[in-house]
C-alpha cells in the first residue's frame, strides 16, 4: 500500500471503472451493473483506488473481467471508429 492509500486491488477497481466509462458510456453503453464508489459518490474522495482490508480479491477482478467483457462486446457491436462523447 502507498501513503495514499493506493494499493493494487484499488487500481484493479480504478481500471474497471475508467474501461466502463471510456470503452462504455461513451459510446452509449453504460454498465451492466452499478459501481457502489459512484453510487454513493466516494468517487470524488477516491474510493475506487483502494480496496479495503475487509474486501477480498476475487470482487474487484470478477469486477473488471465483467468490464473487459462489457469493452469487448462495445468494440464488436460498434466497431473502433464509434462515435464517443
Amino acid at each position: 500500500m502507498t501513503a495514499s492509500a493506493t494499493n493494487l486491488l484499488g487500481l484493479v477497481k480504478h481500471l474497471a471503472g475508467i474501461e466502463f466509462g471510456y470503452l462504455g458510456e461513451s459510446v452509449g453503453r453504460p454498465p451492466p451493473v452499478r459501481l457502489p464508489w459512484v453510487a454513493d459518490g466516494s468517487i470524488w474522495a477516491g474510493a475506487d483506488m483502494w480496496a479495503a482490508a475487509e474486501e477480498n480479491s476475487r470482487d474487484p477482478v470478477a469486477l473488471y473481467q465483467t468490464a473487459w467483457q462489457h469493452s469487448d462486446q462495445s468494440i464488436e457491436r460498434l466497431g473502433l471508429a464509434a462515435p464517443a462523447q
